[in-house]
């Protein structure tokens, strides 16, 4: 997006003969007066000395008895392009396009709400009107003018619109727009009739804009999150919207842009996580502010990425059955890595203050619910197919995460972690249970990387050895001693990388002795086929395939453990 204000959005009044249910400008008709014609001509002028681009709007401009004389002063004072944003029900008159093309209108922005007089008349109270715009639609393509449709999605028109895209499409406009409509005004006044979710509006605008792509017809949205449009993301207006200077009533803004990111639009913790934070604009603020963030889920991974997402070898299932891990699997790129890791810092540094710098008790913020930080992340990380696939090669199609952990041992630590099992299960349960190591840092001998008892898990320890419950899973000094030491293996890897271990191989951990902090998440999944007494919990999260067994009790939540090792 270019740096320079290159357009003028002129706002010359707020009068309409509409009443829109959705206005964004609510009662200004009854508060703002016209600009005169000569405030008009000035502010033109003031524009043209660094634009070339002007926006006639309002309120309905058409409104307006001057309008043609304005419109070619603008022309006359050299603007290239001369938008007028309309209603669209004067242009149902013939005579009416014909004298606003003469005086210099080069593009005609009228507005369609909907596919019906039922769903536009409705939305925009003015009975007739549906039918006066599309008249205007067809007259100016009739004299070879520019269209340019808007469209402002609603409660009530959301489900219809492919029907409004395959209208627009028959009326051979040159674009049309979707704009998710702003809670200000007359929306925010009828809030929940107006305003869908973006759950309601995401297969309707997908459907939408395709048949919009397929009839050759340049598609947009407008205000949408790029999460939330997926694979279409290249298609929301943001990315290509000029910058504007808005003469609005008494007021200016030097540019809108900036004023749009830093007081319109919205950005929540689920944002801080997704790879298209940085492109993104979020939503207008006054959705978040009414419905929260629950709706959106940050992406993780390019599709490209996902696409390159892979099952394990045969070698590699192999290895896992044998020796009871696999290791090196490459998962996050560097990016995601230094992005992933800054703000989990952050989000700690925000934790630790909340709590006067200290940690609770030694698992901090153990479960996720809707305020944790980190929730849209670890429920996107757990579903990231560069996780998942490999997963499903030892687990089957049909994937359960029963919960997570966060590891952090701080440089020059003392604290390591004994020899362990993750359960108490035995084969061939177990086998449906696994545990994934994601480092954000690398896993070495130096930092206490996890250790490895080779093919320990194809051994059950003698039965007064064994640990007897989930609160108890270290193996005792005596037990220790039974462990064949030769068989111990360094799990090395660079951050990025991942491994999986079986849930019944012994695993410990050395002290973090270098100088830099060790990172990493655990994510322990089971297949469906495991019994909920052997998984010893009820409850599991579904993140890959269907649950046919039913054995458990499906939430969207899952508890995360955030366990410190301090120096």
């Amino acid at each position: 997006m270019s740096t320079e204000v290159t357009r003028v959005d002129l706002k010359v009044g707020f009068r309409c003969n509409n009443r829109c249910r959705f206005c964004v400008q609510g009662d200004r008709r009854d508060r703002d007066r016209d600009r005169t014609t000569e405030e008009v001509k000035q502010c033109l002028a003031q524009g043209r000395a660094w634009a070339d681009e002007v926006v006639f709007t309002g309120g309905e401009p058409t409104v307006r008895r001057d309008l043609p004389a304005l419109v070619t002063h603008a022309r006359d004072l050299g603007f290239r392009v001369i938008q007028l944003q309309t209603n669209g029900r004067v242009l149902s008159r013939p005579s009416a396009v014909e004298r606003l093309q003469e005086a210099g209108v080069t593009e005609f922005s009228p507005a369609l709400h909907g596919p019906s007089a039922e769903i536009h008349d409705g939305l925009t109270r003015a009975p007739g009107s549906f039918r006066q715009t599309v008249r205007g639609i067809r007259n100016v393509k009739q004299v070879g003018g520019r269209v340019l449709v808007n469209s402002v999605i609603t409660r009530d028109n959301a489900p219809h619109l492919p029907e409004l895209a395959r209208l627009l499409v028959a009326l051979e406009v040159d674009q049309f727009q979707l704009a998710f409509v702003h809670a200000l005004g007359s929306a925010a006044e009828d809030f929940e009739e107006v305003v869908p979710t973006l759950a309601e509006i995401t297969g309707p605008v997908r459907e939408a804009l395709q048949i919009g792509l397929d009839g050759g017809v340049s598609v947009m949205t407008e205000a949408i999150p790029l999460c939330v449009l997926g694979d279409m993301r290249h298609l929301a207006a943001e990315w290509v919207m000029p910058r504007s200077r808005i003469y609005d009533a008494e007021q200016v803004v030097p540019d809108y842009t900036e004023l749009r990111l830093a007081e319109g639009k919205a950005k929540g913790e689920v944002c801080h996580w997704c790879r298209l934070e940085p492109e993104c604009e979020g939503p207008w603020k006054e959705y978040p502010e009414r419905r929260g963030w629950d709706e959106l889920e940050p992406i993780l991974v390019s599709p490209e990425a996902a696409s390159r997402s892979t099952r394990l070898s045969q070698d590699q299932v192999e290895h896992y059955w044998r020796e009871g891990y696999v290791s090196n699997i490459d998962v996050l790129d560097a990016e995601e890595v230094r992005r992933f890791r800054q703000r989990l810092e952050q989000v700690e540094q925000q934790q630790r203050a909340l709590r006067d710098g200290t940690w609770p008790n030694r698992h901090h913020l153990p479960r996720l619910g809707a305020e944790h930080p980190m929730r849209a992340w670890f429920h996107a990380l757990v579903r990231d197919p560069r996780i998942l696939e490999p997963v499903a090669s030892i687990l089957g199609p049909a994937i359960l995460v029963r919960n997570a952990d966060v590891f952090i041992k701080e440089p020059r630590s003392e604290s390591g972690i004994g020899w362990h099992l993750d359960t108490t299960m035995r084969q061939p349960d177990a086998d449906h249970y696994l545990t994934v190591w994601l480092g954000l840092t690398p896993s070495t001998p130096v930092n206490g990387g996890l250790l490895f008892n080779r093919g320990s898990h194809l051994e059950d320890l003698p039965e007064p050895h064994r640990p007897p419950d989930r609160e108890h899973l270290h193996l005792t000094r005596t037990a220790e001693q039974l462990i064949d030491h030769s068989r111990t293996v360094d799990n090395v890897m660079a951050a990025g990388q991942m491994s999986l271990h079986h849930a019944s191989m012994l695993h410990a951990s050395d002290p973090n002795r270098f100088d830099d902090r060790r990172i990493g998440f655990v994510i322990r999944y089971m297949s469906t086929a495991i019994a909920p007494e052997a998984a010893e919990c009820e409850v599991a999260t579904l993140v890959r395939g269907r649950d046919t067994v039913g054995r458990f009790h499906l939430k969207d939540d899952f508890p995360v453990n955030w366990t410190p090792m301090v120096p």
